[in-house]
């Protein structure tokens, strides 16, 4: 398992994963990697294939969630397999940033709320996958 990823279980079946990243991009990247984990599919998946997932919010909470519902949408309703995702843009509170640009570390010194009241916050990414197949994609 990635590094940045970590698992535990609770005693009530609650399945809980916690994700580490420097830039915000990547640990959303990161958090629906781990979701889609939690019922271990194998490494079967192959990245043959792009898929656009775009979210807005009104707050980087609510971004993460609406993200981690996207990336669960497209998984049980739409039935796609991931292997990776590629943040393109990023844009939380200031403006659009780079995928790779905007540090936790620069974001956790601004008061709280500043960055959730200037404008809405939004990800666009692709994530790289193959339709699911019973066969391959099941969990471990």
């Amino acid at each position: 398992m990635d590094p940045a990823i970590s698992r535990c279980w609770n005693i009530r079946r609650i399945s809980v994963f916690r994700a580490f990243a420097e830039l915000l991009p990547e640990l959303f990247a990161r958090s629906a990697l781990a979701m889609l984990r939690l019922p271990p599919i194998p490494r079967a998946v192959l990245p043959k294939e792009e898929y656009p997932l775009a979210v807005e919010s009104g707050d980087r909470e609510s971004l993460l969630v609406d993200w981690l519902n996207e990336v669960l949408y497209w998984f049980d309703g739409k039935r796609i397999a991931f292997r990776d995702f590629r943040v393109t843009q990023f844009r939380c509170g200031a403006g659009w940033k780079p995928a790779g640009g905007l540090s936790t570390r620069r974001l956790r010194r601004l008061p709280i709320g500043a960055q959730d009241a200037i404008l809405p916050h939004s990800i666009e990414a692709v994530g790289m996958g193959e339709p699911r197949d019973p066969l391959r994609h099941r969990a471990a």
